[in-house]
């Protein structure tokens, strides 16, 4: 999505997916993002729908892909084609541009791929703003963060964060080969090993 709205021109819909995805918000709290909401590399928002307020650094990827942002409150997801914010059925379609370019290459962003084709069914289906955040939560966890840690910066409830990572995590590739890599089945620890290990 990032490469081709920057090939067909649309780096705003870059931003949002960068955003969405490092942020792990709502589309609509980060489309209403601006310069006034980023204070020194932290992003501080309250979420429109739960009234949570949140404040975390920016992941460097995003803090890179929106560059110097100055303090003007300008929106952080700038419409190149009018310079203003975007409204939410403006960015959808903006969205849907950029998807479907993007779709040439990979034709599972627009649910273009049969579901007996597909490795996970979980990719059945065009790719929408919404399912950044679960992306980002995911990624989280797979980089070793806590649920704690991710609802942090999710804003959900360590119960519904869980069944969110409950649901999208056990059909984790990644995750699953780095649990099996760390299965020791050469010997069995003894006593003295797990002395020292509860002495650390």
């Amino acid at each position: 999505m990032v490469s081709a709205a920057d090939r067909i021109g649309r780096p705003s819909v870059a931003v949002a997916a960068v955003l969405l995805a490092a942020t792990m918000q709502r589309p609509a709290d980060v489309r209403a993002l601006t310069t006034a909401n980023v204070k020194a590399g932290v992003l501080h928002l309250t979420q429109f729908k739960t009234g949570v307020a949140l404040s975390f650094n920016l992941h460097p990827v995003a803090a890179d892909r929106l560059g110097h942002i100055g303090n003007n409150g300008a929106p952080l997801i700038l419409n190149e084609r009018c310079g203003g914010a975007y409204t939410e059925r403006e960015l959808e379609r903006a969205w849907c541009e950029v998807r479907e370019g993007a779709a040439t290459d990979h034709p599972s962003l627009t649910g273009g791929v049969p579901i007996g084709e597909l490795e996970d069914p979980l990719y059945a289906g065009a790719l929408n703003m919404s399912h950044l955040r679960r992306t980002g939560m995911v990624w989280a966890a797979e980089g070793g963060a806590s649920i704690a840690d991710i609802c942090s910066v999710s804003g959900h409830t360590l119960e519904n964060g869980m069944k969110v990572l409950e649901h999208y995590l056990p059909r984790q590739r990644f995750l699953a080969n780095r649990a099996i890599s760390k299965i020791n089945m050469l010997r069995a620890p003894s006593l003295e090993d797990m002395g020292q290990v509860l002495a650390a």
